[in-house]
């Protein structure tokens, strides 16, 4: 098969999730025999100098609207005989440009990779924090929350109207969703939608699994240091009681953002913390025992099944629907969002190693379902289905 990859940037694999997941794919499948394909809207010099599995190409225009790309698209999908288009922006607009391939073979896979409900849900915190804290941001932040259930009505309709688009007239062969436990969040945001286009398929692990390591006693917390989503504010909470408890426990913050200064401050009288900044986390899971996810919510968490592969133990605020696909052991997840809870089932896995052996075998036999191996079958299942 000829599988092109669409996006509107380069997919290196250390600038985002998306792109380690696309990486990962691609190499597999090219690996099984399958060409592999790359094409971008932004090119982007300091990310070119990586062994990409594929020579990445780039449309004439940057911006996705123009209508020479989608000439140049038609003759690209035709000149290279392309069977699949995995389009990787299918919760947003550009789809527009990537599923455009009339008068071509082409079947297009549309993959959202986040929970298509998840910046609608919690929309509130986004229209709610200021800005800056100049007096003119603090009146609009006051008309936004006024206007809140306009703004919310707004924002649901244009949700509507993008999977009412991807669903018809032959966009998009398959829209393709990280869970099936996102179904019934595409049907509430586009009732008439059929299931029969909807798939699920996780994302695969970037990591080989790795048994009988070596732990020390080391709680991880890996992601962007921001208020929004991540919440490291949390973890520092956590670690501020955890830390008297277990004064022989380090925590090591792997991740940068905008609140970093912020926590390094709020940490400075915090015994047995350390900020390691942006890393490649793979060394630290395999040292760490624990990994602490203190978001508010997420797509899918793949730091979750990372952590499991080389035997890092995860526990999670309960705060997103996909995470049931990946932790099934209550002892593991948190009621969002108490931090009380979390420090106690904490402490609960740290002081028994019985506990802590159950929930580190329980996180290997999860973390095989998400190998790439495993993904790429389901995948290659999918390809072979809509191209009989």
């Amino acid at each position: 098969m000829n599988i092109l990859f669409v996006y509107p940037t380069l997919f290196h694999p250390q600038r985002g999730g998306i792109e380690r997941v696309t990486d990962s794919l691609a190499r597999e499948m090219k690996a099984r025999g399958h060409n592999i394909f790359y094409l971008h809207n932004k090119p982007d010099e300091c990310l070119m100098d990586f062994d990409y599995p594929t020579m990445p190409e780039f449309f004439p225009h940057k911006d996705y609207k123009n209508k020479d790309n989608r000439d140049f698209y038609i003759e690209y999908l035709k000149h290279r005989n392309i069977n699949i288009i995995i389009n990787q922006c299918g919760a947003f607009n550009d789809s527009s440009l990537y599923c455009h391939r009339k008068g071509t073979k082409a079947k297009v896979l549309s993959v959202v990779h986040t929970n298509p409900l998840l910046n609608y849900n919690n929309l509130f915190p986004e229209i709610a924090s200021l800005k800056n804290i100049s007096i003119k941001e603090h009146f609009k932040r006051a008309a936004r929350i006024l206007i809140y259930a306009k703004i919310k009505k707004d924002y649901l309709t244009r949700l509507k109207s993008h999977y009412e688009w991807l669903s018809n007239n032959n966009h998009t062969d398959k829209i393709v969703l990280l869970s099936k436990s996102f179904y019934d969040e595409i049907k509430f945001i586009y009732p008439p939608i059929s299931q029969s286009i909807l798939e699920a398929i996780g994302n695969p692990n970037s990591y080989k699994i790795e048994q009988d390591l070596k732990k020390e006693k080391v709680i991880l917390f890996v992601g962007r240091f921001d208020k929004g989503q991540k919440r490291p504010d949390r973890m520092i909470r956590i670690w501020k009681t955890l830390s008297k408890k277990y004064p022989d426990w380090k925590l090591i913050m792997i991740g940068d953002g905008p609140q970093r200064n912020a926590l390094e401050h709020k940490s400075r009288n915090i015994s047995n913390i350390e900020f390691l900044g942006f890393q490649n986390p793979e060394p630290y899971y395999r040292r760490a025992s624990l990994l602490c996810m203190t978001s508010n919510f997420e797509g899918f968490g793949i730091v979750l099944t990372e952590a499991m592969s080389k035997g890092c133990v995860p526990i999670a605020f309960n705060s997103f629907s996909s995470i049931s696909d990946i932790i099934k052991n209550e002892s593991q997840l948190v009621t969002p969002f108490s931090i009380s809870e979390y420090i106690s089932k904490l402490s609960c896995i740290i002081d028994s190693n019985e506990l802590f052996q159950k929930l580190q075998d329980d996180g290997y036999k999860s973390s095989y379902n998400f190998t790439i191996e495993t993904i790429v079958d389901y995948w290659e299942a999918l390809i072979n289905k809509i191209t009989v």
